[in-house]
């Protein structure tokens, strides 16, 4: 399967690798927010690009939790408000496992 775009898809983030193959230099050498070369430990050459999106909906359901964690806070010490912060970060990876597609 050489060339193949790898797709998996969690929690409402899509995590896209495309191959060098697929792509032309221009693209290859792209640094936007959200791509990452990907490249072969032992012959550090980049071989492909990971390419992360969040959609619109599960963002607004985090955005709404946050919101959820400091209305209720109140006098709440700082430490606890993050613990929770961190809560819900945890929840969002460990919700639903992975879906790839080829």
């Amino acid at each position: 399967m050489t060339g193949v775009c790898i797709l998996a898809c969690r929690c409402g983030f899509e995590v896209r690798v495309l191959p060098k193959i697929r792509m032309g230099q221009e693209a290859f050498s792209s640094t936007r927010d959200g791509v990452w070369n990907l490249q072969n430990e032992q012959t550090k050459e980049r071989t492909a690009v990971a390419f992360l999106r969040a959609d619109d909906e599960h963002m607004k359901v985090f955005e709404n939790r946050v919101r959820q964690i400091l209305m209720s806070s109140g006098s709440t010490t700082f430490t606890k408000i993050v613990n929770k912060w961190n809560t819900a970060l945890i929840g969002i990876s460990c919700s639903t496992p992975f879906f790839w597609q080829y």
